[in-house]
């Protein structure tokens, strides 16, 4: 195992990504067993092993991307909400530099980030404007697509 970037030193989280990626979801009866359910997650370690297999820079990098997306998320929310360009793009920068994104970002892939973009695209998704179909429609439309990204952030972390 090579811990770089905080990757790797636990077994388990490899193990179990290279059995997702053989089909083996039985994984998820021992995570039950342990008071767990969070297929998202090990979801998330089994899609960086297909990509990336045992290079931590690959984890690392698409830790990064998620990184990416959610302070963009945050920025944009900020603007929605009313925040001045500047104070938004603060918003940004403060999350960027707290001590425990950073540490959240840069270690192990913990579903605290990937949970976090779910729930902001979920919020941006109910605020945004209405789709190019009916208001109501696209009002139905904007409410189901942020259930489901509620449901699934709800499946990333215990």
């Amino acid at each position: 195992m090579n811990a770089e970037f905080g990757l790797f030193d636990d077994p388990a989280a490899v193990r179990t990504a290279q059995e997702i990626a053989r089909g083996d979801w039985g994984f998820v009866s021992s995570d039950a067993a342990a008071g767990r359910f969070r297929p998202v997650y090990w979801l998330q370690y089994a899609i960086a092993y297909q990509i990336a297999g045992l290079n931590p820079r690959g984890y690392f990098l698409l830790n990064s991307l998620v990184f990416c997306v959610v302070t963009v998320e945050l920025i944009v929310l900020a603007r929605k909400l009313g925040a001045p360009r500047h104070q938004a793009w603060f918003s940004g920068a403060l999350f960027v530099l707290a001590g425990p994104v950073i540490e959240n970002t840069y270690t192990l892939f913990k579903p605290e980030l990937l949970q976090a973009g779910l729930l902001l695209g979920a919020i941006l998704c109910i605020l945004g404007p209405p789709t190019s179909l009916a208001r109501s429609a696209g009002l139905i439309a904007r409410t189901a697509v942020a259930t489901f990204l509620f449901f699934v952030a709800a499946l990333t972390k215990e």
